[in-house]
This record gives C-alpha cells, structure tokens and sequence, in this order.
C-alpha cells in the first residue's frame, strides 16, 4: 500500500492529462470519462476475480493472486515507458502561433 500511494497514486493527474493531450480534439470531459469508466469496469471484474481467488483460504490460490496484481503493475509500467505519442494540442498551439 506504500508504494501504491508514494508511486502511482501521483501518476494519476498525470496519465490523465497526458491522455486528454494525446485525444485533442476530444474534449477533456469526454477523455476523463471514457478512462474512469473503462478502468472501473476492468477493475470491477478483476475485483470479483481476485476475491474468488482469496477467498478459497488457499496460500497457494492467495499467492496466484498477489502474482496476477505484479504482473498487472509490471504490463502497465511498460506500457507506459513505451509510450510515444505526438503532443497534438501542443502541435496545434504551435501553428496558431
């Protein structure tokens, strides 16, 4: 939970704005709003996948799904290490300029 709130948790206004200045033309609201609900759908089913998981009181299930949360976090860093994206309102200003 310490890493989760000294690493992600100041991510979050960052992804957000990086993902409204990547969809321009889109307004802001919309962004936010496709993103918030996507990640509460995925993160509701995964939610009821994991607890079935936990709740069986097996180390072994309990560990599977510790390793499914690791392995969710190291996908999602790559991702976003390996992001390369044009800036379009940046471009967009530019030329107004």
């Amino acid at each position: 939970m310490f890493a989760l709130g000294v690493f992600v948790v100041p991510l979050i206004p960052a992804m957000l704005e990086f993902a409204c200045e990547t969809c321009f033309p889109i307004g802001e609201a919309t962004c936010t709003g496709f993103i918030y609900a996507l990640a509460h759908i995925f993160g509701g089913i995964g939610g009821m996948a994991l607890t079935a998981l936990i709740e069986t009181k097996s180390k072994e299930r309990s560990s599977i799904a510790i390793g499914v949360l690791l392995i969710c976090f190291v996908i999602g860093i790559l991702l976003t290490l390996n992001t390369k994206e044009n800036l379009k309102r940046l471009k967009a200003e530019k030329e107004r300029n």
